[in-house]
This record gives structure tokens, C-alpha cells and sequence, in this order.
């Protein structure tokens, strides 16, 4: 068993369930020691794959705590080391562990040039070629892992084709497959998959995934992104999803998408507007809960995002997501005294939103 620590992106609540899921879902032996604002530290039996993560920014081995110990700092062949400090919550290990840290380098004839933050810790893209280190209360770490948020701008750049005001990132498509417990084996379900971004997620990540989209241009667009990614064939249904049930039997796992939020609102609405399209989304929502219910299996899981309407009034009106989940039968999920729905937002747009995992 070994120490991590993870630092979580900027909705770390929904990073740290995201991380609880996939411990779970994965087999992954954990206990927490420590969990504040965006630092969560855990003791692991195996390593974690980042590249499977959405919510979490970079993971360090843990090397010392309580005190700076007599530790090996660097373990790389490279005399010359360029090396960065991120300090987190409480410094009270800085000035000790800066000071070791220089007299070790000293003493293993190593040159060293320290990178300065902005602020007090470095991004992802900060850290290239660096050896950082992460001071956090009574933690000192070695980074060992970072996310590569260059990796999904190229490939939102590649992709065949892209709504960016419809669809959703790659960040929050990781977050909700690992959400919905969906892995190698079972079969995902997004049945409002627009131009295709979880279900392109799912096939890098080797999920089997079917999708459904109302829109047949929309559907094509999907199809064309996701062969040209891969030669695996992904069912893509082009139908209403209220009607879920239509289009399979019990057959799925898991279910993970972001559905129709309503219209796209350049300002606040006024209170009667919002009323009108909460009313719209419930009626929506009511019959498509209930057929999904009949699609998924026994255990199966639902990650999903809903909207909250804000209007001019500056009051959020909400969908009855009681009324949905006491006629579909749904429940919403227990995951280590988390409790959902967990509140999401990306960019500047004007609904807010909610993630719900129901099962």
C-alpha cells in the first residue's frame, strides 16, 4: 500500500466522487486520510491511470510527513534538474522541507534551477520537463502523474466535427462514465449523445457504448466522428429517447449523458419563461426516467446531468425530480457519505447545472 495525494480540478467535490467511483468500480483498495478543498490523500494498493480521470489535475506520491525525513528526493539519472514547489492548505513543512531539499541536492552534486508559481502551485502545463514536489499540512509529496490538457484540445481540434455550445467537454465525459460505473465488458448508454463526445470517451477508454440522438444530422455527424477514431462500429439509434424503451431491451449497464437542458439563454429568462420550460422538461424527463428504468439492469447505474433554470427574478427554479425518481423507481445513489446531486458548472453559460447518479 502506498500514499497519494490527488489534487482536484476546479469542482472538487465532483472530483472526489468521480475518484470514489472509480476505486470502486475498479477493484481498488483504498482509505482516505485526508480530504480538504481541492487535497485528497489516500492509501492505495495499486497505482492510478490519470488518463482515465477527468476531475483529477495531478497525483503525488507521498514521501514524507509529520516531519521532512532522510528521504531520496530525486530519483532520475539527470544532473540538472529543474524542480517546482506547489504548496496547498497549510505550509507549516515548507521552510523545512525547502531547506533539506536544497542541502540534498547539494550533497548529490546535482544542479538545480527552481521554477517560481504565480500563485502557489503550478498547472499541468506548467510542469513540463519539471520535477515537482507538493507541500499540503503534514504531506510532502513527489508528483508523479499529471493530467495533459493538450491532449483534449487536440482532440477537439481533430474531431470531424463539434457543437461547442451544445456538447459537452472531454473532462466531464471522463466524470461521468466513471460516475456511472461503466468499464471493459458492460455496456453504456448515452441517449442523448448529440455529436458523440462520451461515446468517443467510451471507446478510448474500451467500453463497449451504444448511443441515441432525436436528430438525424446530428446522428450522422456523431457517426462520422466516431469512425473516424476507430474501427469499432458504435451503435448510434436515431430516436426519441423519451421512448427509450422502444429501442432496447434490459440490456444496459450504464447510462451516463448529458440530455436537452432547454434552450440556449443568452440572458436570464423571465420567471414566466422559466416556469414554462421547467414545465417542458418535466414532461420530457417523466416518461424518459420511466423507460429507462426498463433498459437497465439489475444494479445498473445512472449518472446524469440536470438543469436549474435561473430566472431574471434571480430564483432557480428546478425540475421535480422526486415525482421522476418515485415513478421510475429510481434512487439516488450512496457513495461514502457523498450525497447527490452535486452541483457542476462550465463556462459562462446561463442554466446551471446538477448531477444526479441514480440507481
Amino acid at each position: 500500500m502506498k500514499k497519494y495525494i490527488f489534487v482536484l480540478g476546479r469542482n472538487p467535490g465532483l472530483s472526489y466522487a468521480e475518484l470514489i467511483s472509480y476505486f470502486k468500480n475498479f477493484g481498488i483498495k483504498y482509505k482516505l486520510e485526508y480530504y480538504k478543498e481541492k487535497i485528497a490523500v489516500f492509501l492505495l494498493n495499486t497505482e492510478v491511470d490519470i488518463s482515465r480521470l477527468g476531475g483529477t489535475v495531478k497525483i503525488a506520491e507521498v514521501i514524507s510527513e509529520e516531519k521532512v525525513g532522510n528521504v531520496d528526493f530525486y530519483v532520475g539519472s539527470k544532473n540538472k534538474v529543474n524542480y517546482a514547489i506547489s504548496v496547498y492548505n497549510n505550509k507549516k513543512l515548507l521552510k523545512e522541507f525547502e531547506s533539506s531539499l536544497r542541502g540534498w541536492f547539494k550533497s548529490q552534486k546535482i544542479k538545480v534551477m527552481r521554477k517560481r508559481p504565480k500563485e502557489t502551485d503550478f498547472s499541468p502545463k506548467e510542469l513540463r520537463d519539471v520535477l515537482e514536489f507538493v507541500v499540503c499540512d503534514k504531506y510532502i509529496g513527489r508528483t508523479v502523474y499529471v493530467s495533459n490538457p493538450t491532449e483534449f484540445k487536440k482532440r477537439d481540434r481533430e474531431r470531424k466535427h463539434n457543437d461547442f455550445m451544445r456538447s459537452m467537454s472531454i473532462r466531464l465525459a471522463k466524470i461521468l462514465i466513471n460516475l456511472s460505473y461503466a468499464k471493459t465488458g458492460k455496456i453504456l448508454l448515452d441517449p442523448f449523445c448529440g455529436i458523440g463526445v462520451l461515446l468517443e470517451e467510451s471507446v478510448f477508454q474500451g467500453v463497449e457504448c451504444v448511443g441515441v440522438e432525436i436528430d438525424g444530422e446530428t446522428r450522422k455527424k456523431a457517426l462520422d466522428n466516431l469512425n473516424s477514431i476507430s474501427k469499432v462500429k458504435v451503435r448510434i439509434i436515431n430516436g426519441n429517447s423519451s421512448k427509450i424503451n422502444k429501442y432496447f431491451k434490459r440490456e444496459i449497464d450504464s447510462v451516463a449523458s448529458e440530455p436537452y437542458l432547454g434552450p440556449y439563454f443568452r440572458k436570464y429568462p423571465k420567471k414566466e419563461e422559466a416556469i414554462k420550460v421547467v414545465k417542458e422538461l418535466n414532461e420530457l424527463y417523466s416518461d424518459f426516467f420511466v423507460g429507462l428504468r426498463k433498459v437497465l439492469k439489475e444494479n445498473g447505474r445512472v449518472a446524469i446531468i440536470l438543469p436549474i433554470i435561473r430566472a431574471s427574478n434571480r430564483k432557480n427554479y428546478r425540475l421535480n425530480v422526486e415525482s421522476f425518481l418515485k415513478k421510475s423507481g429510481f434512487k439516488l445513489a450512496k457513495l461514502d457519505g457523498i450525497e447527490f446531486p452535486l452541483s457542476f458548472k462550465e463556462g459562462k453559460g446561463i442554466i446551471e447545472r446538477e448531477i444526479y447518479v441514480l440507481e
